[in-house]
């Protein structure tokens, strides 16, 4: 099999980890290899040596959303931190999460085959423009999570 990459976005809390978890289950049947890899997690190693301690609370993800936006404008840095990680990755379905739409558009434009996916539930605003801007992108598919996992699953 080939390698098949979805963007997959939504706000904190929509379930985007739940719908990889699932889509894993369903896919391992088929013998089909899930990777889930993710625009943030180098930011995340970037601002723990910075003092944060890990905790996703509104003053955490803002900090987040803005040491990427920095590090964005610096270099790309995370963008050829996913590319580097999608080289090497041969097979299976690769699912990348990305929030900003400007970064999404990026990836779409080096790998075109690439299915655009927005998660979405009810969530409040978390105050910042990576969690609070998911929906401006015009993604191919859009899940609702509002319901119960299998409804999930269904979906």
């Amino acid at each position: 099999m080939k390698k098949g990459i979805v963007v997959l976005n939504g706000p904190g809390g929509c379930g985007k980890d739940t719908f990889v978890k699932t889509c894993r289950k369903l896919l391992r049947k088929k013998k089909i290899k899930v990777h889930n890899i993710s625009s943030v997690d180098a930011v995340k190693k970037i601002a723990r040596k910075m003092g944060w301690d890990g905790t996703k609370n509104v003053h955490g993800r803002k900090f987040l959303s803005d040491l990427k936006k920095l590090w964005i404008d610096f270099n790309d840095g995370p963008t050829n931190v996913i590319v580097r990680q999608l080289n090497g990755i041969k097979a299976g379905v690769v699912f990348v999460h990305i929030r900003e739409a400007e970064e999404i558009e990026k990836l779409v434009k080096r790998f075109p085959s690439t299915i655009t996916l927005h998660v979405f539930r009810e969530v409040g605003k978390a105050g910042n423009r990576s969690d609070d801007e998911t929906d401006v992108y015009k993604y191919s598919h859009r899940v609702s999570n509002n319901g119960t996992l299998k409804e999930l699953e269904s979906e």
